[in-house]
């Protein structure tokens, strides 16, 4: 009887913790008067891997990449009628919910505007200081 106590309290000494290995990237998408913007597509690119996920806003504008590996992921938000947005050095640690909301512009047209960038991962983008200190980038 003494061992199975002396068993019972090693094993209720020890902690209990989680082992998470993963975070999440949360967000809503807004227009430029603070409106939601439903069905927008919002990628997230891990920088060191190149590997990409893609998910669309709810009605409420809101979107969730749950399993994230942690890294440092750039986050870009594109719908027609809207310029693409871009969100860089976004750095996701393990168990964090990161939130990344992103104001967009409406009814905005540019050269190029429907290209797609399914090849992200290939680009090189230079930030002038005051686009790095703001994290997000419109793409002309």
């Amino acid at each position: 009887m003494v061992t199975v106590c002396a068993v019972v309290l090693l094993l209720l000494s020890v902690p209990a913790s989680a082992q998470f290995e993963t975070a999440s990237v949360v967000g809503t998408l807004r227009d430029s008067s603070g409106g939601t913007v439903a069905d927008g597509t919002v990628t997230l690119l891990n920088t060191e891997t190149g590997v990409s996920v893609t998910k669309t806003s709810n009605p409420e504008g809101h979107y969730e990449f749950i399993t994230v590996r942690p890294g440092t992921y750039v986050v870009t938000a594109e719908k027609p009628g809207f310029a693409i947005v871009l969100v860089d050095g976004v750095i996701v640690q393990v168990g964090a919910r990161l939130r990344v909301d992103i104001l967009n512009h409406t009814n905005f047209t540019a050269p190029n505007a429907n290209r797609s960038l399914s090849n992200f991962g290939t680009i090189t983008q230079t930030f002038d200081a005051r686009q790095v200190q703001l994290g997000m980038k419109v793409l002309w």
